[in-house]
């Protein structure tokens, strides 16, 4: 077996070619693999991280890539909103989906072995891997088939939709009649409240600040926004887009009604898949559903130019159940080695895991789980509204 250790960006190259062919080879279709996105958006994604990509090849065929990054750093847990960190540790994260090998299980069983020896040598504390689906053979041999205790999982589920028939080119729909018919008049009514409604789109590299500038004033009327959870005007997000665009990958639009930003919805397209990555609307006007309508108005989009595949991202949220008509299970691991650091950092992380799974259970039973986050959502709302 001949393996290639890739630990810089520019090195990429001596790879790309393989990289992509295996890639094609098992029909992985996964924007983040993509050696031209892993590249573009490495810094905004993973910070001052290493880049760490292992190919594997026999005989000059590609068998097997792990895509990822090392860096030292403290994870974060956390009890009920109570945020704190671990020792730092060293580790290896492992890009979405980046564990990619050919249905053999000699191959597969290589690449796991690989994995299990960075660990085995004290290379890494950690190895962590993120949101990966249950069709991955990683997330298969180590949720299903290993019974290590030294595996710390966190399980959800990504949802998509299948939003255009590849044949006819029309759109599809799975939602009843009652439902489609729902949509429709809460359509009606947000356009008739308002003389004009308009959609905007964003891809080029010159029409970026303008979205961040737009997006930020949407994000600034939601609760999200005190959580660090949206667009802001930053470095971050003008380099991270910029990026997106550069590559045409970018598609962002914003739903203005009488000029003002009401929602905003990003994401990036790559081959037939749009990739749901952040979205926001502006709560003043919550009882016009901005966000639903403009949701519905990127699809009709998508489809429009032949985007297929509609991928919600990850979790579990009541809109997906909605518009999504599939989902596959996923989970992030917590992979630990045996050195001192990492069964402190395990010990930590699990037993933070098991009280909230217990906190979770107890309001759950009593009937107050929801109460507490709507009462969170309202208290955060509150204060948005009060630093307008």
């Amino acid at each position: 077996m001949e393996i290639t250790l890739i630990e810089s960006l520019k090195n990429i190259d001596l790879i790309e070619k393989s990289w992509v062919k295996l890639l094609n080879v098992t029909n992985t279709k996964t924007v983040y693999l993509e050696p031209d996105f892993y590249r573009r958006l490495f810094t905004t994604r993973a910070g001052n991280a290493k880049p760490y990509i292992v190919f594997f090849e026999e005989d000059n065929k590609p068998v097997g890539i792990i895509i990822g990054w090392t860096l030292s750093d403290k994870l974060q847990s956390k009890i009920g909103y109570a945020k704190f960190k671990t020792l730092k540790l060293r580790i290896l994260n492992i890009e979405i989906g980046g564990f990619v090998v050919l249905e053999h299980e000699k191959y597969q069983k290589y690449l796991i072995g690989y994995l299990e020896k960075l660990l085995s040598e004290k290379k890494f504390d950690l190895i962590r891997a993120n949101h990966f689906s249950s069709q991955n053979y990683l997330y298969k041999h180590f949720l299903i088939n290993s019974s290590s205790n030294s595996v710390l999982t966190t399980k959800s589920v990504e949802w998509f939709a299948e939003i255009r028939d590849k044949e006819t080119g029309l759109a599809k729909d799975y939602n009843s009649s009652v439902t489609r018919q729902t949509f429709r008049r809460k359509d009606r009514k947000l356009v008739n409240s308002f003389d004009k409604v308009e959609i905007k789109e964003y891809k080029n590299k010159n029409e970026v600040n303008e979205f961040i500038e737009k997006a930020e004033e949407i994000s600034k009327k939601n609760y999200h926004y005190l959580l660090g959870i949206g667009i802001i005007n930053n470095e971050f997000w003008k380099n991270s887009l910029t990026a997106m665009a550069e590559g045409n990958y970018l598609r962002a639009y914003i739903l203005f009604a009488d000029n003002i930003p009401l929602a905003y919805y990003q994401g990036v397209v790559f081959k037939d898949i749009f990739y749901d990555f952040v979205t926001s609307y502006n709560s003043d006007y919550s009882k016009l559903s901005p966000g639903s309508y403009l949701l519905r108005r990127v699809k009709e989009i998508c489809v429009e130019n032949k985007i297929n595949i509609f991928h919600f991202g990850y979790g579990d949220a009541e809109h997906k159940k909605v518009y999504g008509n599939n989902y596959f299970d996923e989970a992030s691991l917590n992979i630990y080695g045996s050195t001192f650091k990492a069964k402190i950092s395990k010990c930590i992380t699990r037993s933070s895991i098991g009280i909230n799974n217990f906190l979770i259970k107890l309001l759950k039973k009593t009937g107050y789980l929801k109460k507490i986050k709507n009462l969170w959502r309202f208290f955060f709302t509150k204060k948005a509204a009060k630093m307008d």
